[in-house]
């Protein structure tokens, strides 16, 4: 089975706001804040003025402005780029509970940026975001113990909550983890109809690595149904956003199929893409900055 694709960069969420209006005249460090967003966006975006808003804001104790410094001086997004002073930010926002900071605070801990490495600071912070329903913080740690990625031990037992976590939320990369856990009977029991179950919801959301295991299971008859043209739809998709192990296995399924399935087939192909058009396959956790 081709391996998953690990997590390495941070990835962040910018919240879009109009911008353009003069700065807030104001000790109201919601209101400051708000200011911030709206010079972050638009055709008037003036991230130096979003810094400024952002630091008077986080000045009065304003914990999502302490963390878009963090994204900036993290991102070099109108500051120079300071991994150490991201942190610090990051770090406010955490000790205010504040779950965007906390899940900052764990990544930057676990990939050692901004201060020394530390494992399990790390672990223990992205711990604390996934409980406060941080889906991404639930994908980075379902990624680094499944993968035994980070500086940490492989160990899919403790990554099956996470893993579950996320696929329960949606999250496609998490439903191909989960249907691939559930086929193979990692830390869980065999069972190819849940299998079926994850890899189609992952497929659905136009995950190229699922449609690969989803039209792979149909092709087989190793599931709870075999259903010859939706393995062939299946592994076309696939295919077509570069799984060539899909390739290889649809050359082998079109000889058993009919011209007319054929033709049904490329029919569902077409009408799928069509859904997606100018958007990418997602084979990888789509993590926000920690919001879930």
């Amino acid at each position: 089975m081709t391996p998953l694709i690990h997590l390495t960069n941070l990835l962040v969420l910018s919240l879009l706001i109009s911008a353009g209006a003069a700065p807030v005249q104001s000790d109201d460090a919601a209101a400051i804040y708000e200011q911030g967003i709206g010079f972050q966006s638009g055709k008037s975006a003036d991230p130096i003025a979003a810094r400024q808003a952002f630091e008077k804001a986080a000045s009065q104790g304003h914990a999502r402005a302490a963390v878009q410094l963090g994204i900036m001086h993290a991102n070099a997004s109108g500051v120079p780029k300071d991994d150490a002073r991201a942190l610090e930010y990051f770090n406010q926002a955490a000790a205010a509970g504040q779950r965007e900071g906390i899940y900052n605070k764990g990544l930057f801990l676990l990939q050692g940026r901004g201060a020394p490495r530390d494992v399990d600071a790390g672990v223990a912070a992205l711990t604390a975001a996934a409980e406060l329903g941080s889906i991404p913080a639930h994908v980075r740690l379902a990624d680094a113990f499944y993968f035994g990625s980070e500086g940490l031990a492989a160990d899919r037992a403790r990554a099956l909550p996470h893993v579950k976590a996320a696929a329960d939320a949606g999250d496609a990369w998490a439903c191909n983890l989960f249907g691939t856990m559930a086929e193979f009977g990692y830390a869980m029991p065999v069972d190819r109809h849940a299998a079926l179950h994850w890899f189609t919801e992952a497929a659905r959301k136009n995950n190229a690595k699922a449609q690969y295991n989803l039209g792979r299971l149909l092709h087989t008859g190793k599931s709870a149904r075999s259903d010859t043209v939706a393995a062939y739809t299946w592994l076309k998709l696939a295919s077509l956003h570069g799984e060539t192990a899909a390739a290889y296995i649809l050359k082998d399924h079109v000889l058993s199929m009919t011209p007319a399935q054929i033709v049904e087939g490329d029919r569902a192909v077409e009408e799928f893409n069509g859904k997606f058009s100018g958007k990418d396959a997602k084979n990888d956790p789509a993590a926000s900055q920690g919001g879930g």
